[in-house]
């Protein structure tokens, strides 16, 4: 006589596990296009005539090539991720689903730790920043462009990023040493500015300082007005110069970034919410992959 094997039925998933996949999977599609975003923007960072390749010429670091690096690095791992979460989710795997969760666990985690690190280190790096801006501007532009292959390609981003930015020097305004006036103090000011027999004919900024829109001789001046003497002291500035970009490299492109900060922090709470999302539907799902096909 045989003898049946009475099985328990196999648990079938609710209503809402069902819906927790669908919303994983579009959850990863979403991840699938920022890691896309991610890998183009450091592509771009890195190629364009602005990027990092020729910004770290003159802030004489390797920053910015680090984090156009890690952008791509980083886009690769997240199309990979997202791949990953939504293939397990819908094919139900505990293993894949398992590994995905632990990797949102510790994108939470870095993004946290990127957070703080970022808020009390950004003064420091700012300053090594300017350091380092102020180090090429007074040694490097305009020296021996000829034979110095660094101090031509110095030369020529300085001259950009002023011409882009509308801004003159590192740092501060009109009345600042590290703007405009710190062109005095640079080797291009002792060959190149000063090289005219005459003082009345001295050339105090290069003219990548100067706004197009008026003549040279003016964006020497104090003001926009060829009666006022030339700007070579800090002490006897009155107004400002139309003529002359005043403002610091650095502060202008701070100035850029906090024009459009309410954007980058609400980016910045929709990734992390992201993140918290995928990893709590990541396992909601993992726990119902380990209950269905189990013996009830």
């Amino acid at each position: 006589m045989q003898k049946q094997q009475n099985q328990a039925p196999i648990a079938e998933p609710t209503g809402f596990i069902k819906f927790g996949r669908l919303f994983l999977i579009v959850l990863n599609v979403v991840v699938l296009i920022l890691g896309i975003v991610a890998l183009a923007i450091g592509a771009w960072s890195l190629n364009d005539d602005y990027g990092a390749d020729n910004v770290e010429v003159i802030m004489d670091t390797d920053l910015y090539t680090a984090g156009s690096v890690i952008l791509i690095v980083g886009g690769v791992f997240v199309i990979i991720t997202a791949v990953l979460g939504g293939v397990g989710a819908f094919l139900n795997n505990k293993l894949m689903l398992g590994i995905y969760f632990g990797i949102m666990v510790v994108f939470g985690l870095l993004f946290i730790v990127g957070a703080v690190v970022a808020f009390f280190f950004k003064d420091e790096v700012e300053e090594s920043l300017a350091d380092k801006m102020e180090e090429t501007l007074v040694n490097n532009y305009y020296v021996n462009t000829d034979t110095n292959d660094r101090n031509n390609d110095v030369t020529i981003v300085w001259n950009d990023i002023q011409r882009m930015l509308k801004c003159c020097g590192v740092r501060g305004g009109l009345t600042s040493s590290k703007s405009w006036f710190l062109w005095q103090s640079s080797q291009w000011y002792t060959t190149e500015g000063k090289a005219a027999p005459n003082p009345a004919n001295y050339i105090y900024v290069p003219s990548s300082c100067c706004n197009t829109n008026y003549i040279f001789s003016n964006c020497q001046d104090k003001n926009a007005v060829s009666s006022q003497p030339p700007q070579t002291s800090l002490t006897s500035i009155t107004d400002e110069n139309p003529a002359l970009y005043h403002t610091g490299c650095l502060d202008a492109f701070e100035e850029k970034i906090n024009d459009h900060i309410v954007g980058i922090v609400v980016v910045a709470i929709l990734i992390f919410l992201l993140i918290v999302a995928c990893a709590i539907f990541s396992m909601i799902v993992l726990m119902e992959a380990g209950r269905i096909g189990h013996v009830v």
